[in-house]
């Protein structure tokens, strides 16, 4: 950690006034990278506090709850990471990928959603997907991934639809005010 630490105050040390706009813009894209590394850890951290059960002893039932009160965090914010740490131990290659730095966070959420679907076919599917996080836009890997899922579970899809056309009935609905 105190490498880390060194290296975090020798990035802050640099003056971002004298760069070029190129070199500004790969300081930034570094910065990216890194910073998925250190997500992708932090998951790998959280995930093995959450198998060990760490946040009992402090006397909390979760480790989201654990994670919020530790660290000053939101529920909701609390509640993501651990979410996205049990996603990352179920997609292996995703959890690869993102701990080299190579998929957005963005990315990973859109991929844990698929994998919630239908694990055992994003299992098979997990080297397609991927690809399509490495090579994709966002919009386009949502478009790919709800193809997928249509694909994968046609008849949890048509539900899905369904609840989506109730929805929309009941928030469409005119109101009456008598």
């Amino acid at each position: 950690m105190s490498s880390l630490r060194s290296a975090l105050e020798e990035l802050r040390a640099e003056d971002l006034r004298s760069l070029s706009n190129e070199a500004l813009a790969g300081h930034l894209d570094e910065i990216e990278r890194a910073g998925r590394v250190l997500e992708a850890e932090r998951g790998r951290g959280v995930a093995e506090l959450e198998r060990r059960k760490v946040y009992v002893a402090d006397g909390h039932l979760s480790a989201a709850a654990w994670l919020a009160h530790r660290q000053g965090l939101s529920s909701s914010v609390a509640e993501g990471r651990v979410r996205r740490a049990r996603a990352l131990e179920a997609m292996p290659a995703v959890a690869r990928a993102f701990g080299e730095g190579e998929v957005s966070e963005s990315a990973v959420h859109v991929l844990a959603s698929a994998q919630e679907v239908a694990p055992e076919a994003f299992a098979r599917s997990e080297p397609a997907l991927l690809e399509a996080a490495r090579t994709m836009g966002i919009g386009e890997l949502r478009r790919v991934t709800e193809t997928w899922r249509i694909a994968a579970d046609p008849l949890r899809a048509l539900e899905d639809e369904d609840r989506r056309h109730e929805r929309d009935d009941w928030t469409s609905a005119p109101t009456r005010i008598a």
